[in-house]
């Protein structure tokens, strides 16, 4: 026989004791395999998550909070669009949802400790037999009791107000799902404003002759995230015609407004509802932009252009008291620190408008080297830094001017300055990078943890979030 047929003959041999011994070892094993589950083990068994053909099964339910949307399954995109139309304004709220309970397998017992046992051992021979015991002591452990696993959690969310109907939305921050909270319709919304965690609205619009500016403040009322939007879910009424400027504090406990008083202009304190109101100061100056610092202070600035000097005061909302801050600047537009620290500002230049950094202590002015508006700015809540929509290139203008009568749009890149030490400024994103259209940014706002950066595009009023961390 030659060497070829041996070897084939053997390899023949030892296949078929292997089938024999699987066949054999199936038997005594109930049909199972010696492998994990009976299937070959090539990349393992279907997981039970998959509809059974190895697909994953994507049916479920959307992240608690309700309404709709489609969370955002790119970990690497940061930059979204919030709203499908465009809004007259914004706040960053609070929100309180259940966390979902983690379920952890049983750990088993390791064998042997499950208690005391003994055990009878017989020693001698067919006369007189003694036995002997064998104990195994039983464990005692003392356990550290810790304390319950938090069954909520509070996340941020936007609440904004649609300018075309006055409709009002809530979308959460990490699962960008969406709900309508009111779909009372008041059409024209020119502005805004949000108080008490998003609770009470402040919207100004165009009364029906089109020319009368009217000022609805509303409450919304029950557990809107619990139910559908009816229009009794927002129920309020009307402040003084022709009210110039509104802004909020920012505990959104009370709120800040200047209505025509004779030939002068009240400016008029009143908590989250509008009630309760205190004439602080009158003045027979009309063009003033109250912005609140913190909870005891604003800061007055006359409305910019590059024709005029501008001038800056801060006001005790307490006692009405003023101090000039900054003045006789063209083009002012100024954002104070809520510390009361710094006075970021801009002011008009040839053909454009730059940024600088006053340190109210010592008096001292840095030129930060960015050409942009201090509107298009904002403060972390903790002063320790600025953000900023800067536009890529200013164009030949004369700034302010053009830019707010939309002769002018910007395509903004972000950044972000520190107000202290060397200065440090660098850029966050472009949304062009992005895959966005050019954004020229304004009212930029910060949630408390830092961690998201909201704005609305000028130049269709649609709002966007920035994942900063």
């Amino acid at each position: 026989m030659s060497r070829k047929k041996k070897i084939i003959i053997a390899i023949v041999l030892i296949v078929v004791v292997i089938i024999v011994g699987l066949f054999v070892y199936s038997k005594k094993h109930n049909g199972t395999l010696p492998w994990n589950g009976g299937t070959f083990p090539i990349g393992g068994n279907i997981p039970e998550t998959t509809n059974g053909t190895g697909t994953p099964d994507t049916t479920g339910t959307t992240p608690d909070g309700g309404g709709t949307g489609t969370p955002e399954t790119n970990p690497n995109k940061r930059l979204f669009q919030v709203s499908k139309n465009a809004v007259g304004g914004f706040a960053v709220t609070y929100i309180t949802r259940p966390i979902a309970p983690k379920t952890t397998p049983p750990v088993p017992a390791a064998e042997g400790t499950a208690g005391s046992t003994t055990t009878g051992v017989t020693t001698g021979g067919t006369t007189g037999t003694t036995s002997k015991a064998t104990t195994t002591t039983k464990k005692t452990t003392t356990k550290v009791k810790t304390p319950p696993a938090p069954t909520t959690e509070t996340v941020p969310a936007v609440r904004y107000a649609e300018t075309g109907n006055g409709n009002i939305f809530e979308t959460i921050a990490d699962t960008m799902i969406e709900k309508r909270l009111s779909n009372m319709t008041i059409p024209r919304i020119i502005e805004a404003y949000f108080t008490d965690n998003g609770n009470n609205v402040i919207m100004r619009y165009l009364g029906d002759d089109g020319d009368t500016i009217q000022t609805y403040v509303g409450h919304l009322m029950g557990n809107i995230r619990d139910q559908e939007a009816p229009q009794e879910n927002l129920q309020g009424g009307l402040l003084a015609q022709n009210i110039s400027d509104v802004s909020v504090s920012p505990s959104g406990k009370n709120f800040l407004y200047l209505a025509p008083f004779g030939n002068k202009i009240a400016t008029v304190l009143a908590d989250q509802t509008g009630s309760n109101r205190t004439d602080i100061f009158y003045t027979s100056f009309h063009s003033w932009l109250p912005m609140w610092t913190n909870d005891q202070y604003a800061l007055f600035v006359t409305k910019a252009s590059a024709y005029m000097p501008g001038f800056a005061y801060t006001v005790n909302t307490q006692t009405g008291g003023m101090v000039k801050t900054l003045g006789n600047i063209s083009g002012l537009m100024a954002k104070m620190s809520p510390d009361g620290k710094y006075l970021l500002y801009s002011r008009s230049v040839q053909n454009g408008t730059k940024l600088y950094l006053l340190n109210i202590g010592n008096g001292t002015t840095t030129d930060l080297e960015i050409g942009t508006l201090a509107d298009k700015c904002t403060w972390t809540m903790d002063s320790s830094a600025v953000y900023c929509a800067v536009p890529i290139g200013l164009g030949s203008g004369i700034y302010p001017d053009d830019w707010y009568q939309g002769i002018m749009t910007f395509s903004d890149t972000f950044w972000r300055i520190d107000p202290k030490g060397n200065y440090i400024n660098y850029e966050l994103f472009t949304p062009t990078k992005e895959g966005a259209p050019e954004i020229d940014g304004i009212n930029l706002q910060i949630d408390s943890s830092g961690k998201y950066l909201f704005f609305v595009n000028k130049k269709d009023g649609m709002l966007w979030k920035y994942d900063l961390k």
